[in-house]
């Protein structure tokens, strides 16, 4: 069960939502003020965020935007009475994936929750993220940093691949050579130092333990 933090000082209309979305297996947790969301991301994790934008407060827009700077990257939509353009260039760029203008049909606005949910899980099936703003995308085999690919040499993108085939595992030198060199090439180790460090600076130092005499762990969480 799909469940959804809505944030609606409309009682009625917070009300018609839960009754319509629990009819389709939606587990609604309704809030009327940005204070009460802010507290219930703290308690526990949703699928995704259904915000209105004009509420008691902080505003929707500015409450996501405070979200993505604490590295909460939950898929969001927003409802909004707004017409201005402007408004809905800030929801996307604080972060949200769609937004549903008032008044709306409620089955419009399930298939748009329904394709939020289901576009960010297949995503999440090939995509590693290391904070809000960098992640590593299987298929491509490249970096982005707030969706912009990253320039990496192809040794760097092996020695991800290598360690994301062994996770929370130990990878020796060894392995690293195997991986990134060929028969032919002359490897040596300090060019192994030189890559992991060029991917500590991507993804963070914490993610890569030097294991002396051992090789390196990639920790992932």
């Amino acid at each position: 069960m799909n469940s959804i933090l809505l944030l609606e000082d409309d009682l009625l209309l917070a009300e018609t939502i839960e009754d319509y979305l629990s009819e389709y297996h939606f587990e609604i947790e309704k809030c009327h003020t940005s204070a009460e969301v802010l507290k219930k991301c703290y308690e526990r994790n949703f699928d995704l965020y259904l915000f209105d934008i004009n509420v008691p407060g902080i505003d929707g827009l500015n409450l996501l935007k405070l979200l993505r700077e604490s590295e909460d990257d939950t898929p969001a939509i927003f409802i909004t009475s707004y017409r201005e353009v402007a408004a809905l260039e800030r929801g996307f760029a604080y972060g949200c994936h769609d937004y549903i203008k008032k008044p709306f049909d409620l089955d419009e606005m399930r298939i748009r929750i329904e394709a939020v949910i289901a576009r960010n899980r297949k995503m999440s099936e090939n995509i590693v993220k290391f904070s809000p703003f960098i992640w590593y995308d299987r298929d491509s085999r490249a970096f982005f940093e707030k969706g912009v690919p990253l320039q990496v040499p192809i040794k760097v993108i092996y020695l991800m691949e290598l360690f994301l085939e062994n996770p929370n595992q130990i990878v020796t030198r060894e392995m690293i050579v195997q991986k990134l060199w060929s028969p032919m090439e002359n490897p040596s180790f300090g060019s192994i130092r030189v890559y992991i460090t060029k991917l500590k600076k991507i993804i963070g130092k914490e993610r890569i333990a030097n294991l002396k005499g051992l090789g390196y762990r990639f920790i992932m969480n």
